[in-house]
């Protein structure tokens, strides 16, 4: 478990959830002239690595929760794994040097993508990882956290930091899929991502 924490309350990471934006609300917490001082930290981008770093640096971290309040955020399994799919495979070109792929083109497309998908996950790391369960990530057990947001309401996360800190706090949205990517999964291709991640369904991660 990956537990970023601020004072009393504290936010359990998962990949491909809104995870830069909540990282970037702790880190004005923590430095609230930040977002003035640095307004390019805060900018929405569609690069691997920017602002990432300065702000990642500014968490506390630990490997389980320790303080009061906790949370995380869930999101649908389906739109979940599109949005990986674009961020990672399209966007970063993760899979540009696998063999699997024509070599002509820097990303597989996604209908080759969901059927190999095992075998670019087993290529991969940075796709086993972003393309894991939120299981995984969270246990089965919500009763663990204070709260559950949603990646489709990540607002209400914010409002909850501002009104918990008494601060005020930007809308954010740090990591932007590259523009133009239109995916329409097929019924069978949504079938088969909700097979994937079916313990997501059963614990309610969705």
């Amino acid at each position: 478990m990956q537990v970023f924490y601020h004072k009393d309350v504290s936010y359990v990471h998962a990949p491909k959830i809104g995870s830069r934006s909540i990282i970037g609300w702790f880190a004005i917490l923590k430095d609230p002239t930040i977002y003035e001082k640095h307004p390019d930290y805060f900018v929405e981008v569609n690069t691997k690595d920017h602002v990432y770093t300065p702000i990642r640096r500014m968490q506390q971290e630990c490997g389980e929760i320790r303080t009061p309040l906790s949370f995380v955020v869930s999101r649908d399994p389906v739109k979940r794994f599109v949005s990986a799919y674009k961020n990672r495979v399209v966007t970063h070109k993760e899979l540009k040097d696998s063999k699997l792929i024509d070599p002509n083109k820097q990303y597989p497309e996604f209908d080759q993508f969901v059927d190999q998908f095992y075998k670019f996950r087993d290529e991969s790391k940075s796709i086993e990882v972003h393309f894991k369960s939120l299981t995984f990530y969270y246990g089965s057990d919500r009763t663990v956290f204070t709260k559950v947001f949603r990646t489709e309401n990540l607002n209400a996360c914010r409002l909850f930091l501002q009104d918990h800190f008494s601060t005020e706090l930007p809308s954010l949205r740090l990591q932007q899929n590259k523009p133009g990517i239109h995916v329409e999964p097929t019924f069978k291709q949504i079938d088969f991502i909700q097979k994937l991640y079916k313990q997501d369904y059963l614990n309610g991660w969705t």
